[in-house]
């Protein structure tokens, strides 16, 4: 079996497969063209799928994501596995989308119920995740069916892969439920926001060092 990650661009499919002695993921993404989203996560979690799907439907992007496991099925292991897979077909279309100009930045802020999360992504090379502020909501050691700490998990793993800077402040939340989901719909708005096109910005990061690396 051979390790490693594997990219392949097909029309407007951005396809990333990643083999480790622990996970086989593959993650399929393309802009949604339309009002028809298609949402495929199968990572084993449920309260995992239905952050994911969140994060894509948020972004405007189709995904279709699987997870298979080789020796144990660990969900820290399948939350952080996941999250650099994703993370990484992000960053491929940023890559490409950074030659005509994008932001390269974003900002939002989402709500669900009592809770309000804000979040801000900075693709530029350097691959960071803070929580500036945690509510009550995000306290709790569980929500649903997976620890809060491997949602966190999953949070660190898509900034690596996506090579960005994420910043997080859960300004309201009481039930983990309406916390933990104000902020992926919050990170799928920003990153939507980020791939805004900005032609004064072509092949430039929103950084005045000028690369990535």
């Amino acid at each position: 079996m051979e390790y490693g990650i594997k990219i392949n661009r097909k029309d407007d499919v951005v396809a990333v497969e990643r083999t480790t002695k622990e996970s086989i993921i593959t993650v399929q993404i393309q802009e949604r063209r339309n009002a028809n989203p298609v949402l495929n996560v199968r990572t084993g979690i449920n309260f995992l799928n239905h952050m994911i799907e969140t994060l894509a439907f948020r972004s405007e992007f189709n995904m279709d994501a699987d997870v298979r496991t080789e020796i144990n099925f660990l969900k820290h292991v399948v939350a952080e596995d996941t999250g650099i897979v994703i993370g990484t077909a992000f960053f491929k279309i940023f890559e490409e989308k950074i030659q005509k100009g994008i932001r390269g930045n974003g900002f939002f802020s989402a709500v669900i119920d009592e809770s309000q999360a804000m979040v801000s992504v900075s693709v530029e090379g350097r691959p960071n995740l803070y929580f500036d502020k945690i509510s009550n909501g995000l306290r709790f050691d569980d929500v649903e069916d997976i620890p809060s700490a491997d949602l966190k998990n999953f949070l660190s793993g898509f900034a690596l892969g996506m090579k960005a800077t994420l910043h997080i402040c859960s300004e309201f939340g009481e039930d983990p439920h309406h916390a933990w989901e104000s902020v992926f719909r919050a990170l799928g708005e920003a990153i939507k926001e980020m791939f805004e096109n900005d032609e004064k910005r072509k092949n430039l990061i929103t950084g005045v060092k000028g690369t990535i690396e």
